[in-house]
């Protein structure tokens, strides 16, 4: 189970600045709602938050837009006290974020029906491993993310 926050800490920098908390909330089982390649996992994600737009091919029950399932649960986490946090502290408060999204996720996972999925906080430095990512790059087409880009 992925969550692509790990780079992205403007939404905690506005929260810092302003003094207030955040109530976080994680709906279990919405990454198998629908049938989601695992080619390109990475790239498809950088582009979408590009474009600000998923892009995931919606192909669900017999083809269509029906989801796979439907017994998604969306639990509410208690608060995260992001107020705690000095404007100068942005990136601890994003790391102590990040710990308590793991924590409550792995209190419930098992009462969800994820009990052996491990929830990893990815970025930028995401690697797509699968063969067609591995026959891009090596043929140059696509860049590894860990790598600065040439300038």
């Amino acid at each position: 189970e992925y969550s692509y926050i790990k780079d992205r800490k403007g939404f905690m920098k506005i929260c810092v600045d302003a003094g207030k908390d955040i109530v976080p909330m994680y709906t279990f089982k919405s990454s198998w709602m629908y049938y989601n390649p695992g080619v390109l996992k990475g790239l498809r994600a950088r582009i979408s938050q590009k474009i600000s737009i998923g892009l995931v091919g919606m192909c669900g029950r017999f083809g269509t837009s029906m989801p796979l399932r439907d017994d998604t649960v969306t639990v509410v986490f208690p608060p995260f006290e992001a107020s705690r946090y000095k404007p100068g502290e942005v990136d601890e408060a994003h790391r102590a974020y990040m710990a308590h999204l793991k924590t409550h996720f792995d209190a419930n996972k098992a009462e969800y029906g994820m009990p052996d999925t491990e929830l990893v906080f990815v970025g930028r430095d995401f690697q797509d491993d699968d063969p067609v990512a591995r026959c891009l790059r090596r043929v140059g087409l696509l860049r590894d993310a860990r790598r600065p880009p040439r300038s």
